[in-house]
């Protein structure tokens, strides 16, 4: 197997998410530069605690830029119907209300165990289904236990798992940047059917609880009746935990690498996993950076900022600020306005595959990293099983 030298330390904060070790270099730039702006980036960088807070916190930032909040390649396609309504990508009055209501949707009582519940069925049927060689099981359970969990608890799934799974991929590959001329035809026709059978069982109405309707009746309380936007951040749901709950997990397993005490513990005490997973989320957080635009000129953490900037905003620089506590998750999941609103369920997800993946036998203290896949912000590893190549 052929071997590539890495640098000691990332060439840039973008580099950063995919080095086997970034997180004294997050540190460094947390303490001798918090804030500054990144000619060769040509944008902000973000790195301290309270740089990060000030600019999540800030009125004049955006989450998208004010002279396109909706990507070119989406305009007039059917994730472009989704994203258009996301909280994610809404500021103001709009996001608020939403996010009010799915914040209210996220934090009902009985979620964790349903979750835990659908995760735990799915990961057996996964398992069983997935082969004999155990880097493409546990990939399966990465991209796949996600996507098929919230579409069970939102009713979406449909009969054909396979499907369930390519429409949600399909809706999250929609705008990543891999994506910028344009999705498939084919991926957008499976955006186009979620979208459909969303708005087909709002239209309906449920014929048992579940989480669509929640969210309907949340959005509702709040002062939305938009079928569109309940659809369409039903649809989110589905988009944001695809990818950072597929880290998570897949970070989970890379934390027990070689560690058969770990894995046995799990198969003693299952609810251990989630323990593994939440740590696993402060130490090697799936979502490194994200970023903010400058919507009017502002003075933020003492730097003069002007409307039009860009600011990269390391989430993963914070929880490394030697200021602030060892350990904390403050920022793992975001902080501000737009924070994530499902911590809880991610960790669900994420602990019933692990749990279930050992239970099942598979002996996850064989796999190693070799890598990480290319990306501006998610931390994906790549595994190998000892032996392999």
């Amino acid at each position: 197997m052929t071997t590539t030298a890495v640098p000691a330390t990332p060439a840039d904060p973008i580099a950063a998410v995919v080095h086997p070790d970034p997180y004294p270099y997050y540190a460094a730039l947390a303490v001798s530069r918090p804030l500054y702006r990144d000619d060769r980036l040509g944008m902000w960088v973000a790195a301290g605690a309270r740089e990060v807070d000030a600019v999540l916190a800030s009125p004049a930032v955006r989450v998208r830029p004010v002279d396109g909040p909706l990507a070119p390649h989406l305009m007039g396609t059917p994730a472009g119907e989704v994203f258009g309504h996301l909280v994610r990508w809404a500021d103001g009055s709009r996001h608020n209300t939403m996010k009010r209501a799915v914040r209210e949707t996220l934090s009902g009582a009985d979620l964790p165990a349903q979750v835990q519940a659908s995760a735990r069925a799915w990961t057996r049927r996964l398992v069983a289904d997935g082969g004999a060689e155990l880097v493409p099981v546990i990939d399966r359970l990465a991209y796949g236990l996600p996507g098929l969990t919230l579409a069970e608890l939102l009713e979406l799934g449909g009969p054909d798992p396979a499907r369930t799974a390519r429409s949600v991929e399909a809706l999250a590959g929609a705008v990543a940047p891999t994506a910028a001329a344009g999705p498939a035809a084919a991926a957008m026709g499976e955006v186009a059917d979620l979208r459909a059978r969303a708005l087909a069982r709002l239209a309906d109405g449920p014929a048992s609880p579940d989480l669509l309707s929640a969210l309907g009746g949340s959005a509702r309380r709040q002062g939305c009746a938009d079928p569109g936007a309940i659809a369409a951040n039903a649809l989110g749901l589905l988009s944001q935990a695809h990818q950072a709950t597929a880290a998570l997990f897949l970070l989970t397993v890379a934390a027990l690498s070689g560690r058969p005490d770990l894995v046995a513990g799990v198969r003693t005490d299952a609810a251990l996993a989630a323990d593994l997973v939440r740590d696993t989320a402060r130490r090697d957080p799936p979502v490194h950076n994200t970023r903010r635009y400058l919507a009017e000129d502002a003075v933020i953490a003492g730097e003069r900022l002007r409307a039009g900037d860009t600011v990269l905003v390391l989430l993963a620089g914070a929880g490394c600020d030697p200021d602030i506590a060892i350990g904390s998750a403050a920022w793992t999941f975001g902080a501000g306005p737009h924070a994530c609103p499902g911590p809880d369920v991610a960790t669900a997800i994420a602990g019933a595959g692990i749990a279930g993946a050992v239970s099942a036998g598979l002996a996850l203290d064989r796999l190693r990293v070799t890598g990480y896949r290319p990306s501006p912000n998610i931390r994906m590893p790549v595994l190998e099983a000892d032996g392999a190549g």
